[in-house]
């Protein structure tokens, strides 16, 4: 019996189209249906930035093709150093 792939981390903050472009890339790949992926979407900085998360939040809701998906979203921003970090 094969062992399953190991789960992919995915890092996201204000731009949906770059989410989706990735999310697509990382589902084509042969052993997506066996990765569970785990996607950590970063809070807007600003108000003017509320509405691109969000977007990223949509695209990242609607991502198929992996064993299952694991989101992650701050509240506020945190910076990728404390994402990945703690």
């Amino acid at each position: 019996m094969a062992s399953a792939p190991a789960p992919v981390a995915y890092f996201a903050f204000n731009r949906p189209e770059h989410a989706r472009r990735t999310l697509a890339a990382l589902a084509a790949s042969p052993l997506a249906a066996r990765t569970d992926l785990h996607v950590f979407v970063d809070g807007p900085r600003n108000d003017r930035e509320r509405e691109a998360v969000q977007a990223v939040l949509a695209v990242v809701g609607q991502a198929r093709g992996f064993q299952d998906v694991h989101v992650v979203a701050a509240e506020n921003n945190r910076g990728l150093y404390a994402s990945i970090t703690g």
